[in-house]
């Protein structure tokens, strides 16, 4: 039976030396696995490397025909160390094939041969550290376990999705025959009546669970032709959230996902007995607000993005959540940070709007912020801080887009509170108890565009959704 040779693409027999360039070929790829898995001689690994010997297939075929003797500088102690590598990877080779003699050919196939792009370059470091070898070994693997390493995104974790799910699609339709539209209709069959819920139980996929009720789709039968993209409208859903929806779609369709009715009703329901609520004390004033404000009181963007990404997009998600579920989210350090620094959101959002805006009274972005709302331009700001034009007008709509949310979330209260349809200007105004900041607050709210400011009559009207 003919194997492909993985260095020049010959057609030879499996187990036996390439007879144009000389490299073993084992089957199904095995000889891809690269030396230094099998040493950590990291002289050794070089010496190899320059002389262009990377994979235990290249090592294997230069010792058995003598060719290592040929590298500069080799002397008896080298070839002495060649020789115990030699012995430790056909050991390990003996060993591999007996614990694997029901394995396909297929799914034996090197990590090293289907990963070998530079974009998979940590994960192939991440395989060699836990002794991943072959495709058969990546089954049961947990892919979002990755995230946890440094550096390591959900882009590339999508991309090793979408490799490894390539690849197991090729694996199913060359043993089977089937064609890969078949495999998939197969699947579909099987998981069509699985109801959203079930598939998407996790607090991340929360906007497209309800965006699936709202759109009367049900189970995973009714995505066959839907448009994934048409989820970046939603307000809230990133590039993040949407690639997570495809991700397990995909899983789904290629057999990769099975439905565990335990797990899923437990993703929601299990926890300890008394589970403690440690930002239930949020003031229920300040529940609708965004999380997004979290960065108006020391919090990070980073821990903001964070919360973003695991499907928080709100503080009453955060107040209503037990500490178990957060922390397993975003980390035990990243919630006593939350724990540490939410404490004023204790008060009502009236007298935290005002906390805010106090905070905020000293630094140069609310002074910038203050002169524009006082009706100076852009330039005459920049020309009395000698700064550029661009450079003013960044600062401010920062800051504006920072204390946005809470000056139209107070708007909306007091509209709530009156019960009519609308808020006077002053009314707003007398919501904070210092008048220091009506300026600030009255010109973010006539930039809101969730609020329709009547110049006239000077009252603010709610805009319909």
């Amino acid at each position: 039976m003919k194997s492909i040779c993985h260095i020049c693409s010959n057609h030879v027999d499996k187990n036996t030396s390439c007879n144009r360039c000389g490299a073993l070929v084992l089957s199904s790829g095995i000889g891809a696995l690269l030396i230094r898995r099998f040493t950590k001689n990291q002289r050794l690994i070089n010496r190899l490397t320059t002389n262009g010997i990377i994979t235990i297939g290249e090592f294997t075929a230069a010792y058995e025909k003598n060719h290592l003797i040929k590298i500069r500088s080799v002397g008896r102690k080298k070839l002495q160390e060649f020789t115990e590598l030699y012995r430790d990877i056909n050991t390990w080779l003996l060993e591999w094939k007996e614990q694997n003699q029901n394995i396909s050919d297929t799914e034996s196939i090197a990590i090293e041969s289907v990963f070998h792009e530079n974009i998979f370059n940590m994960f192939r470091e991440h395989c060699i550290d836990n002794e991943i070898y072959t495709i058969g070994d990546l089954k049961g693997f947990d892919f979002d376990s990755l995230l946890n390493i440094f550096g390591f995104g959900h882009g590339k974790l999508q991309k090793v999705r979408d490799k490894y799910s390539e690849t197991i699609s090729g694996i199913k339709k060359a043993e089977t025959g089937i064609d890969d539209n078949s495999i998939q209709a197969e699947i579909m069959e099987e998981y069509s009546s699985l109801i959203i819920e079930d598939a998407f139980h996790e607090n991340i996929f929360k906007l497209f669970r309800r965006y699936c009720e709202y759109n009367n789709i049900c189970t995973i039968g009714d995505l066959s032709k839907f448009d994934f993209s048409c989820l970046m409208n939603i307000p809230g859903f990133g590039v993040g959230k949407l690639d997570k929806v495809r991700s397990r779609y995909k899983d789904i369709l290629s057999g990769n996902w099975a439905y565990d009715e335990a797990s899923s009703y437990s993703a929601q329901q299990s926890g300890p007995l008394h589970a403690h609520y440690s930002l239930g004390f949020i003031h229920e004033t300040n529940r609708r607000l965004p999380v997004d404000v979290l960065t108006n009181i020391g919090i990070s963007n980073q821990l903001v993005c964070k919360l973003r990404d695991e499907g928080y997009d709100n503080l009453s998600e955060l107040a209503e959540e037990p500490d178990h579920v957060i922390k397993e989210h975003i980390g035990v350090r990243y919630h006593k940070i939350l724990c540490k620094r939410l404490g004023s959101l204790r008060l009502p959002l009236e007298e935290f709007a005002e906390h805010v805006f106090e905070t905020y009274k000293d630094t140069r972005e609310y002074e910038y912020y203050k002169k524009r709302a006082s009706g100076q331009t852009f330039q005459e700001i920049a020309d009395y801080y000698e700064l550029s034009r661009e450079r003013i007008r960044q600062i401010c709509s920062k800051f504006e887009q920072q204390i946005m949310p809470i000056c139209c979330e107070l708007a909306f209260k007091v509209i709530k509170d009156q019960g009519i349809s609308y808020a006077k200007e002053e009314d707003i105004i007398s919501a904070i108890k210092s008048r220091s900041y009506d300026d600030v607050l009255i010109y973010n709210l006539k930039n809101c565009d969730r609020l329709e400011f009547i110049e006239f009559a000077n009252i603010f009207i709610k805009k319909q959704v």
